[in-house]
């Protein structure tokens, strides 16, 4: 069974987001560097150490803890290991397009490689109980599911640096299995007391803390940190869902060493060569099919040199080969994410597949004179280098290796989704709804501001899609912005608009709302541009009646209006009704007839409203003091007008503005931004969308750490006077 990559997310040495590693990956940019004063201060070591160089990653110090609603006390108590994988599930959800509240109580496992967890019980005075979760790396998978409520499998794998790849094998067995209708699978490794005199204990050590995997001057491991998660889901239900696809596995598979090496901690090429092998047969590809393979790369020289053999004796035994296979590795960027090292390479060859460029192998200028290329058909590649094969033709296997003796390798597909035609696709000029939200005002500019980045990669076509992800597959919070728009142009210059501070949404917390029906006065214009884009919203007999009649176009209209919120999940039995309005209450509450309605619109003789600011004062009087939104369906009416005048701090009026195309999606659009709840999957019943790549939530950096001073473990001269456990 092949299944679908449909999420990623992750934070690497110099990128915070997929994004970024991939613009750094296209750079050949390389992320190991020393350890910043920031590092050292924000994580509470001491100064006047010698650290070593890392692919380190910053802020690991701070957590959004409001946002997954845990105290301050419990988030020091947890490891930043974590805190890290909370926020990346999160965003790998969103990656995929789905509001996180739509997986609650959902059949999903969770797998967990976690490389960096017990070392901040170094930083602990005294003992608390939280302690005891937070620092092991059997309740990080646990503590996920809790989190999100996700009722599927919940396993911690360890089989060092291969264990993020043999948990995404594990992950498809579940799903091959039906045990499971879509996994997640998160990794991280961090290096919280990164001593360079335990660099020196650490005899695989590279000497400057870089990774020169297959060059003549490799020299040893190199050292990365990252935090990263991929969501899993059978390819042929992600199709039906309409999910965004970043990559297909078409097979896997783990083996182990036995006792096919010199040593427990030694390689075996044999043993790497098997492995390889039957990935190739479940995947049902063959060596030429492979674009480049991202290689494990230990650098050390015995693991190049038997990783190489192993790869080509793979090649050899699968038959004649037309070409030199090229080979990568990640570590050359972001050092060995230990742990998390092959879930890193997967994203990568995953980046590779969709970009359509082989990235360039960092530090091999001169090939290891030991690893034959020319007879192994291997080549490094060393500089950016174009894939000139259609998406779907595109392969990819990548290769994690446990020094635990566990061997992996998988094999990836290329996906292409059929791009959306002019001549398919709807009117240029159809109007689409955006919503963007947040926990607080800083959350949605950040939002706001990371989406209108995100748009300069969409084009007009995209637009249902866009409306798609960002109302049906968000969560959506208090701080509340929407927008309506036939064009990413429009939405661009609205998005800029309310960021450079030219329109505000401002907070208004209501107690209630009412809908408020008149005699409004309809065109057949306006009429007929509505029940032609929805047209399920009317019965049959509007079509027997004559449109020319204000009375009956009043009525229809706004009784289509009402339909569609209803249908939308913002239904109310509270009206406030004149004349034709009363009629359209009666019908939107079952009291009348739609045959009867329409024969009374025929012979309805308009009634002046008299007394209007006393049945203002009076209708307010019963409310006591409750704010209060009124939803004008249409234009603003003298009513709404009246109350606002008189009770501008408690009442909010909304209406269709003047100039827009869609009501529907007008006041649709102002009942979100006062906080009405909008069923998003009936909305999307007579829309078209599918899920799309968009910017992840911005969380809050709050300090969320166990001291703010080395531990006493240090001696005053900056040696440690134990080493940490």
């Amino acid at each position: 069974m092949d299944v679908a990559i449909i999420g990623m997310a992750g934070r690497f040495p110099g990128a915070r987001s997929i994004d970024e590693l991939l613009r750094n990956l296209k750079n050949g940019k390389d992320s190991v560097r020393p350890i910043s004063k920031e590092r050292i201060k924000d994580t509470a070591l001491p100064q006047g150490r010698q650290y070593r160089p890392c692919g380190y990653l910053e802020n690991i110090d701070k957590f959004d803890h409001e946002f997954f609603g845990l105290s301050m006390s419990e988030a020091i108590n947890m490891c930043p290991s974590h805190r890290l994988l909370l926020e990346t599930a999160y965003e790998v959800f969103e990656n995929a397009g789905y509001n996180v509240e739509d997986l609650n109580q959902s059949n999903t496992s969770v797998y967990t490689a976690d490389g960096g967890t017990s070392d901040y019980l170094q930083h602990a005075n005294h003992h608390d109980p939280n302690l005891l979760t937070g620092i092991s790396q059997e309740f990080a998978s646990a503590r996920i599911a809790r989190q999100f409520n996700l009722l599927g499998n919940a396993m911690a794998v360890n089989s060092a640096c291969s264990s993020s790849v043999v948990a995404i094998h594990m992950a498809c067995g579940d799903l091959l299995r039906g045990d499971a209708d879509q996994v997640l699978v998160a990794s991280v490794n961090l290096d919280l007391f990164p001593f360079d005199e335990y660099h020196g204990e650490v005899k695989l050590a590279s000497s400057d803390g870089r990774s020169r995997a297959f060059s003549v001057n490799a020299d040893g491991m190199s050292f990365g940190e990252t935090a990263c998660a991929v969501l899993l889901k059978p390819l042929a239900q992600a199709i039906k869902d309409g999910d965004n696809i970043h990559a297909v596995i078409k097979g896997s598979a783990v083996n182990n060493n036995g006792n096919n090496s010199t040593s427990l901690l030694a390689p075996s090429s044999a043993q790497q060569s098997e492995v390889i092998k039957k990935a190739w047969k479940r995947a049902g590809v063959k060596p030429d099919q492979l674009g480049f393979v991202e290689a494990h790369g230990s650098g050390t020289q015995i693991g190049d040199c038997l990783e190489a053999e192993g790869l080509a004796k793979a090649i050899r035994d699968s038959g004649e080969v037309s070409r030199h296979l090229p080979i990568s590795t990640i570590k050359s960027n972001i050092g060995h994410c230990m742990l998390a090292a092959g879930m890193v390479g997967l994203i990568k060859a995953v980046l590779s597949l969709k970009d359509g460029n082989l990235f360039p192998n960092l530090h091999c200028e001169v090939l290891n004179p030991n690893i034959d290329f020319e007879r192994s058909q291997l080549t490094v590649n060393t500089k950016l280098t174009p894939w000139e094969a259609n998406p779907v033709n595109r392969y990819a296997g990548i290769s994690s290796i446990g020094r635990s003796g566990v061997n992996s390798h998988m094999i990836i597909q290329g996906y292409a989704v059929e791009k959306p035609d002019s001549e398919n696709s709807e009117s240029t000029d159809t109007e689409y709804m955006f919503t963007v939200s947040g926990d607080d005002p800083e959350a949605l500019k950040s939002n706001m501001g990371k989406l209108l980045h995100k748009l300069e990669s969409y084009t007009d076509n995209n637009l249902p899609d866009l409306s798609f992800t960002l109302n049906r597959g968000r969560k959506h919070y208090n701080r509340r912005w929407a927008g309506i728009a036939a064009s990413v142009e429009s939405l661009k210059d609205q998005l800029a608009d309310y960021l450079n501070g030219n329109s505000v949404t401002e907070e208004f917390i209501p107690n209630d709302w009412f809908i408020v029906l008149t005699d409004q006065d309809v065109s057949e214009n306006q009429l007929l541009q509505l029940i032609t884009r929805y047209p399920e919203v009317l019965p049959a007999e509007y079509n027997d009646v004559d449109l020319s009649s204000p009375h009956l176009r009043s009525f229809l209209y706004q009784t289509a209006l009402c339909s569609l919120l209803k249908a939308s999940g913002i239904s109310t039995t509270r009206f406030i009704s004149f004349g034709i309005g009363k009629l359209v209450k009666d019908v939107i509450l079952g009291q009348v007839t739609w045959e009867d309605a329409i024969q009374q619109c025929v012979v309805y003789q308009p009634v002046e409203v008299t007394a209007i600011s006393e049945k203002v004062q009076q209708f307010m009087a019963r409310e006591g003091d409750s704010a209060i939104v009124l939803l004008d369906i249409g234009q603003v009416s003298a009513i709404a007008g009246e109350f606002v005048r008189l009770y501008p701090e408690r009442v909010k009026s909304l209406s269709v503005e003047d100039g827009q195309v869609n009501a529907y999606l007008s006041l649709l659009a102002k009942l979100y931004e006062a906080g009405v709840s909008i069923n998003w999957r009936s909305v999307f019943k007579s829309q078209k969308g599918r899920r799309c790549e968009l910017p992840t939530y911005s969380f809050k950096p709050t300090r969320c750490w166990l001291r703010d001073e080395p531990a006493p473990i240090f001696s005053d001269n900056g040696q440690s006077a134990s080493k940490p456990l």
